[in-house]
């Protein structure tokens, strides 16, 4: 087990992801109160996560999300 979360890899706040999160925000993506979850979505998409889990977030698995992050 241990040896398995050591290869789990943590991703940066970078610039890029920054802009990215900001933009979900002003679209309308995620709404305004939820900043965390745009950086959440960002860092995913920036650094090609395949799958983003979401434990109880309507916003970030609703289909209109999912549509504007796959554009």
């Amino acid at each position: 087990m241990k040896d398995a979360i050591m290869q789990i890899s943590a991703f940066s706040l970078t610039d890029e992801v920054e802009w990215l999160s900001n933009q979900y925000i002003h679209h309308g993506t995620v709404p305004e109160n939820y900043p965390e979850d745009a950086y959440h979505i960002a860092i995913a998409v920036i650094n090609e996560v395949d799958y983003l889990l979401s434990w109880n977030f309507k916003h970030i698995v609703r289909r209109k999300t999912r549509d504007i992050v796959r554009m």
